[in-house]
């Protein structure tokens, strides 16, 4: 299983050295940073996309996915990152889902409990995936360091705070959570800081 699988120069290595030919694909969200590797690993794997049906709607189109604008998302930053945005260069960008799902996704993967729920705020097509109700996966629902982004297009303050936000504290506040920038840290540890 693939969490927001974003293009990397040693993605090719780590699935040869892991004989890696299948993959099944989680995406939190439809921004570029979080899609940007899905086509190339259908190039390498047999993987299946799965997301919300707001997100697979807008990984289709690189204005709604943000790829056509990702270098100017980036123009007031400090001088580092807007070099680092550069080498990246972005280009329009646009990939497809082969499921998808409103409301909450319920599915078990090798053994493990998955709980797919919409959490809509930082963009329309935003989920958190919760595994064996000990990890949760938040993307950009929850950021370490930095307060929640839902100024983009598709993001939202109010709905944030009246449907994320009380199903983040929700959950059992001791268990580990992946945000979609930053470090790992304990789920009641982030959201003190949101």
């Amino acid at each position: 299983m693939i969490i927001d699988p974003i293009i990397e120069d040693s993605l090719d290595d780590f699935l040869e050295r892991n004989s890696i030919n299948r993959a099944q694909v989680l995406l939190t969200h439809e921004h570029y940073d979080h899609i940007s590797g899905v086509n190339r690993l259908r190039e390498l794997t047999d993987c299946k996309v799965l997301c919300s049906a707001s997100c697979g709607e807008r990984i289709l189109d690189p204005r709604k996915n943000l790829s056509q604008y990702f270098t100017a998302l980036f123009g007031l930053q400090n001088e580092d990152v807007r070099l680092k945005v550069k080498e990246m260069d972005v280009q329009p960008f646009r990939c497809e889902a082969d499921q998808t799902f409103t409301g909450i996704l319920e599915l078990n993967w090798l053994d493990h409990r998955v709980s797919i729920q919409e959490t809509p705020g930082h963009s329309v097509g935003s989920v958190c995936i919760l595994i064996d109700n000990q990890i949760v996966f938040t993307g950009d629902s929850l950021t370490n360091g930095a307060p929640v982004v839902t100024r983009l297009p598709g993001g939202n303050r109010q709905v944030y705070r009246s449907v994320t936000l009380p199903y983040l504290q929700g959950l059992p506040q001791d268990i580990m959570a992946f945000p979609g920038h930053g470090d790992i840290e304990v789920l009641g540890n982030l959201l003190k800081r949101s």
